[in-house]
């Protein structure tokens, strides 16, 4: 009797619109599960580019150009400003500090624990000045519970990982990019 059809009960516009595609048992009281996920909209493409709707193909594909250059851009300033820092502090200003004032050779190793103490109290005070940045777990929960990560969450984000980064205790800044990114991108879509 049950031939592998899963029968479930609709109301009464609904069925109007599956009675043209789908063909109802005895009762007509319900409809295979397959045949309801099949029901498709009344437009087309065309139609949904000329109006605009939102949630149609169109519209997704310009929010989606929109938020994929809002965290490109971010994306971007997170790293020009992380490979200057980099630059800066590993290269130019050890030059300055260590070589040209004629500091013995011996002693320039001082420099790798000093620049990393130094980034590790600014990792600190940042996090205690602009709050708790959160972690990769904490942005998955946010999507999945929220679908974004909120704003305040970007500027401690953007601090403890520069300065962590800058001392050389983390591997990349794939992580809180990530967590930046969600966060921008939910502040567009939510705009």
């Amino acid at each position: 009797e049950n031939d592998g059809v899963v029968k479930v009960a609709m109301s009464a516009p609904v069925k109007k619109a599956a009675s043209k595609s789908t063909s109802w048992t005895s009762s007509e009281s319900s409809v295979s599960l397959l045949s309801r996920v099949l029901i498709k909209t009344q437009s087309t493409f065309f139609e949904d580019a000329a109006y605009f709707r939102e949630g149609s193909i169109p519209h997704s594909i310009i929010l989606a150009i929109v938020i994929g250059s809002v965290c490109g851009a971010g994306a971007f300033l997170y790293y020009a400003g992380l490979e200057f820092m980099l630059d800066y502090l590993w290269h130019d200003l050890p030059q300055q500090v260590m070589i040209d004032t004629g500091v013995d050779e011996k002693y320039h190793w001082l420099w790798i624990p000093l620049l990393a103490f130094s980034m590790a109290i600014c990792l600190g005070l940042s996090v205690i000045m602009l709050g708790e940045p959160g972690d990769l777990p904490y942005t998955i929960k946010c999507v999945h519970e929220k679908a974004y990560v909120a704003m305040d969450h970007v500027l401690p984000m953007v601090g403890a990982s520069q300065f962590s980064i800058l001392a050389g205790g983390s591997l990349g800044p794939e992580a809180p990019l990530v967590a930046i990114c969600a966060a921008l991108g939910g502040f567009v879509s939510r705009s």
